[in-house]
C-alpha cells in the first residue's frame, strides 16, 4: 500500500534539527509511492514489513560509515544543522572531494541491488555553488570504491566513466550545469542528454532513481526524466549511496548534500 509521504515520521523529515519539514525536504511521492517506507529506522538500517530502508541528514555526521576521497587541501564536512559539505580548492588542477557509503556488500551499509522483480529507490536533495567550472555526481556506484580517481564518475561520452559499476545524474563543467542521467556497467556507459535538466547555483535540486522491479526511471525535483531503462542494460552489482565534485583547473567550489534516502524491496 501507497504510504502519503506526510505520514512519516517526522524524524525523517528532520529539517534543520526542528523535527518539521519543508516542502523541499520531504520525499517524493513520484519516487517513492508504493514503498512502505514508513516508521523510524532502527539503527539507521530498517527492515519495515518488506522493505529495508536508510535515511541520512549527517545530523549527526557518522564518518566511520563513510570512505572519504579528497584530493589534496580538499575537505568533507558538515554543518551543525547537517549539511554535507564536499569542498574544493583552489590550490590544484581538477581537484575532488567525494564519500561513499561502506558496507553495503556485507549487509550492515545501505545499498541497493537491481533485481528483477523487486522494488528499491533512492533519493537525495543536493546543491553546487557554481556551474562554470562544475562537475558533480549523486547516484549510487559499485559498492567498495575505495577511491575513484579524478573524471571516474565524469567522462562525457558514452565510453569509459572509470571501473565503477554506476547509476545517477552527473553535471559535467562542460555543461554548465546541465544535469544528465547516467548509467554505466563497467567500461560502458551511457549518458542520457535527452534526460538533462539545467540546474542553478545555489539551488536545492533533488535527484531521484527509481526500480519497478523491471525496469528504471530517473527523476529531477520529482519529475521523471527521459525513457526508462530496462534492467538488462544495467548493473547487476550492489550498488552504495555516492556522491562526488570535481573542480576543473584551479578553481574551487563547493556540493552540498541535504540528506539522501536508500530503499530495497527484500
Amino acid at each position: 500500500m501507497a504510504v502519503l509521504i506526510t505520514d512519516i515520521d517526522h524524524k525523517f523529515l528532520k529539517e534543520d534539527g526542528k523535527g518539521a519539514a519543508s516542502s523541499g525536504n520531504e520525499l517524493a511521492r513520484s519516487v517513492w509511492s508504493g514503498l512502505n517506507i514508513s516508521g523510524e529506522p532502527h539503527a539507521r538500517l530498517g527492515n519495515h514489513t518488506n522493505i529495508s530502508w536508510h535515511f541520512d541528514d549527517f545530523n549527526p555526521f557518522r564518518s566511520a560509515d563513510y570512505d572519504i576521497v579528497i584530493a589534496s587541501s580538499c575537505t568533507v564536512t558538515v554543518s551543525p544543522t547537517g549539511k554535507l559539505k564536499l569542498a574544493v580548492d583552489a590550490t590544484g588542477a581538477d581537484d575532488e572531494a567525494g564519500l561513499q557509503a561502506i558496507n553495503a556488500a556485507a549487509g550492515s551499509g545501505p545499498m541497493i541491488k537491481l533485481t528483477s522483480g523487486k522494488e528499491s529507490a533512492f533519493e537525495a536533495r543536493c546543491m553546487i555553488d557554481q556551474t562554470a567550472a562544475t562537475s558533480f555526481f549523486a547516484g549510487v556506484a559499485t559498492d567498495g570504491v575505495s577511491s575513484y580517481a579524478a573524471d571516474q564518475m565524469f567522462d562525457a561520452t558514452n565510453a569509459a566513466r572509470g571501473t565503477a559499476d554506476q547509476i545517477g545524474v552527473s553535471i559535467l563543467t562542460t555543461d554548465a550545469g546541465v544535469a544528465d542521467c547516467v548509467y554505466a556497467t563497467g567500461a560502458s556507459g551511457t549518458v542520457a542528454k535527452e534526460a538533462a535538466k539545467t540546474i542553478a547555483a545555489d539551488t536545492w535540486f533533488n535527484v531521484g532513481l527509481r526500480f519497478d522491479g523491471s525496469d528504471l526511471m530517473y527523476y529531477i525535483d520529482g519529475v521523471q526524466r527521459g525513457d526508462k531503462v530496462a534492467l538488462s542494460a544495467l548493473p547487476s552489482t550492489v550498488l552504495a549511496p555516492t556522491f562526488e565534485i570535481k573542480m576543473d583547473g584551479e578553481v574551487a567550489g563547493n556540493a552540498y548534500v541535504d540528506w539522501y534516502a536508500i530503499g530495497q524491496e527484500v
